[in-house]
């Protein structure tokens, strides 16, 4: 099980899932202004990323193929979880 942390201007997202695409589409953020910290953690590992706006806003708010794209980057970022 994937738990998933997103810091957005001191405001925190969290949600759970087994696989971290599905664990990320499951936040709720509206508008992404500025950086973001993500932090992936399994089985006690922990492992963060600093993403910028644009990354996040398109992964999160994004539609068809250019949210999936997004969501593939950032899952690529924490393989080996």
């Amino acid at each position: 099980m994937y738990e998933v942390t997103l810091k957005i201007l001191g405001k925190e997202y969290k949600a759970e899932a087994n696989d971290i695409v599905q664990a990320f589409s499951g936040l709720k953020v509206g508008k992404v202004a500025g950086r973001v910290l993500l932090t992936v953690s399994k089985d006690g590992v922990e492992k963060s990323r600093i993403l910028n706006a644009i990354v996040t806003d398109r992964a999160l708010n994004g539609h068809g193929l250019t949210q999936e794209v997004a969501q593939k980057q950032i899952a690529s970022m924490f393989q080996g979880l």
